[in-house]
C-alpha cells in the first residue's frame, strides 16, 4: 500500500478510515490493487475535522478532542 501513496500524504485503508472518520476529513481514492492481490478501498487522511482542530490546517488538536477522546 505504501507504494501507492503520494509524498506528504497519509494513505489509509477502508478499515482505518472507518475507525477515524469521526475525527478526520477523509478523501476517497477508490479501489487500488496491491501487489497483484485484491483491490483495497483506500483513503487519504487530510486533516482533523474543524471541531477538533485549533488551527486552520487541521494539524493541531484542540481541547474538544482531549475532552471527547482523552487525547
Amino acid at each position: 500500500m505504501e507504494e501507492h501513496s503520494l509524498a506528504g500524504r497519509i494513505n489509509v485503508s477502508a478499515t482505518v478510515a472507518g475507525r477515524v472518520k469521526a475525527l478526520f476529513e477523509l478523501e476517497s481514492r477508490g479501489s487500488i490493487e496491491v501487489k497483484h492481490e485484491r483491490a483495497y478501498e483506500m483513503f487519504f487522511l487530510n486533516r482533523l475535522k474543524h471541531e477538533y482542530s485549533r488551527d486552520h490546517t487541521g494539524n493541531l488538536p484542540n481541547e474538544n478532542l482531549r475532552l471527547v477522546y482523552g487525547a
